[in-house]
């Protein structure tokens, strides 16, 4: 990632599980494609400009918006199917990225079960997002079970 003029890692954890039987290892649901090292959003946008540039001018592009990919990997990740996209002046965007846009845009925290979801990866049959409700939601819940509490005088 490119912020200014730095350049910086973007390191993501994900747990692993242990079966206490067979002893298998597994992975947490992550949202990445099968053998990618970049997200989901990130392998759309290269597909979708791809699609429309050359693979230099892909990773310029992506550059620009601070994402730092080589038209190698531009390259590699053109091969992956198209995702859905929708045209916004001349420039195609993926909609699992306008989807994204609009769940970060209500200003709260994501979780991951959520954006998992919001991404339509293939583990959210699996995935039931588990909201966890705004602050002035909390409040306006915590108001109501002391309502409920609190006896008629």
């Amino acid at each position: 990632m490119k912020l200014g003029e730095t350049t910086r890692d973007i390191n993501l954890y994900v747990e692993r599980y242990r079966c206490r039987v067979c002893n298998k290892l597994w992975y947490a649901d992550e949202p990445f494609y099968p053998d990618t090292r970049h997200g989901v959003p990130i392998v759309d946008l290269a597909v979708a400009f791809s699609a429309k540039h050359p693979f230099h001018k892909t990773a310029r592009i992506l550059s620009g918006l601070g994402i730092l990919i080589d038209r190698g990997t531009v390259r590699s990740y053109s091969q992956l199917p198209k995702p859905d996209m929708t045209e916004m002046y001349g420039i195609p965007v993926p909609n699992r990225i306008i989807a994204l846009s609009g769940l970060v845009a209500e200003g709260r925290p994501v979780e991951g079960a959520e954006l998992l979801a919001i991404l339509a990866l293939p583990p959210t049959d699996r995935a039931t997002p588990n909201r966890r409700p705004a602050p002035e939601e909390e409040r306006d819940e915590e108001e109501k079970k002391e309502e409920r509490i609190s006896p008629d005088i």
